[in-house]
């Protein structure tokens, strides 16, 4: 596809592998081993590691004004917030219509966020990739279910008004797919649910072929927000292994905790993966650790489980998001209903056998390789491209 030139354009910058948790970045660089001549056109954010400390000082002082204001002037005027939204969003397409002016390329490729995309004026196809809409983000998402309702309009208009621009759109669940055909009234022929891939595959450290037994088994968390994950709840379920006779620990990776000081928690720090010792780190703690958990209250999708997959370890996770759709129930791992408590997740998993567990494992490998990975991702995402024209 030497003759199609590829704008991706995002509203963070795709070559920094730390913007959207690496998404954009880790797409553009796999489409481009697929042969495709990708234009980075991402907007240039400076990242917040790229910052002096008075920086990143007054950026949030910056961030805690402009929230404050928002906030006194939607008393003042209750639609406020509305017209703030929109007015950003057009900043952003306005930015990104420049960027794409300059180029000459044939389609567009948005990852991650609709704003790019709000009242755009351009005639190139456009694709457009992401793990979540505006309506899921406002329906399960505590900080955003708190936010006003013009705000939640807003993020609606803009969404809708996105993707009436899009020829396909690339959710990475079947929970996104469903709200874009549902809350956005689009087709079921532009939609085709492509899943993300792993951020933290093998490479230092390979795959351990070790299985659980009642002398050792190991649980993994991985999380950025602990209580939206609930690290308590993965502690509930070491303890109970632990009453059932299992040896039990969780390797934790995130942020410090309260509960990080219980006996049974190995906390490793957040990890920075950027950073090569911190992204071994990460590999050693998924090869060594039997089971993934992440029961969480919401998901957009679940990379995480994606990368215990590529360990071949299997993930125990709730049934929200796109969990279900990384996670197939009792073959690459197990799907619980978000009420289930921390009592039956730990009586399942200890009631595996060890062919059991085996048969999860491989199940796991093989389709982390074969739909859970960027390869993966970008030899689907190129045939839609090609599509296009």
């Amino acid at each position: 596809m030497p003759n199609i030139r590829v704008g991706l354009i995002c509203q963070l910058d795709a070559s920094d592998p730390n913007s959207f948790s690496g998404t954009p970045y880790s797409a553009m660089q796999e489409l481009r081993k697929a042969g495709v001549d990708v234009v980075d056109l991402s907007l240039k954010h400076v990242p917040p590691g790229k910052l002096s400390i008075l920086q990143k000082i007054f950026r949030k002082l910056k961030y805690i004004c402009t929230e404050k204001y928002i906030i006194i002037r939607e008393k003042l005027n209750p639609a406020y917030s509305y017209q703030h939204m929109l007015a950003n969003a057009k900043s952003f397409s306005i930015a990104t219509q420049e960027k794409i002016d300059s180029s000459d390329v044939d389609v567009l490729l948005a990852m991650c966020s609709c704003s790019i995309l709000y009242q755009l004026d351009t005639d190139l196809p456009v694709v457009y990739a992401t793990d979540i809409t505006s309506k899921l983000i406002n329906e399960t998402y505590g900080e955003y279910k708190e936010k006003s309702d013009h705000y939640k309009q807003a993020t609606m208009v803009i969404e809708q008004d996105a993707l009436s621009r899009c020829s396909f759109f690339l959710p990475a669940a079947e929970a996104t797919a469903k709200s874009g055909i549902n809350d956005f009234k689009l087709t079921k022929e532009q939609v085709k649910v492509v899943e993300f891939g792993a951020h933290v595959v093998p490479t230092s450290v390979q795959p351990n072929p070790d299985t659980p037994t009642k002398n050792r088994i190991e649980l993994c968390l991985v999380a950025a927000d602990p209580i939206r994950k609930r690290l308590d709840f993965c502690i509930e379920v070491i303890e109970h292994l632990a009453t059932l006779g299992w040896n039990s620990s969780l390797n934790y990776i995130g942020p410090e905790h309260s509960l990080t000081a219980n006996k049974r928690v190995n906390w490793l720090g957040r990890l920075l993966l950027s950073n090569p010792e911190d992204r071994i780190t990460h590999q050693q703690t998924l090869a060594q650790s039997h089971w993934f958990l992440l029961p969480s209250l919401a998901e957009a999708y679940g990379i995480a489980p994606c990368e215990a997959a590529h360990f071949a370890r299997p993930s125990a996770v709730s049934n929200v998001g796109g969990l279900p759709t990384v996670i197939k129930d009792e073959v690459t791992g197990l799907v619980f209903d978000k009420t289930a408590s921390a009592v039956e997740y730990a009586e399942k998993i200890s009631a595996f056998s060890l062919s059991d567990y085996e048969s999860l494992s491989n199940a796991a490998a093989k389709r982390a390789k074969q739909a859970l990975s960027w390869p993966a991702w970008a030899a689907r995402t190129k045939e839609v491209i090609q599509s296009c024209l």
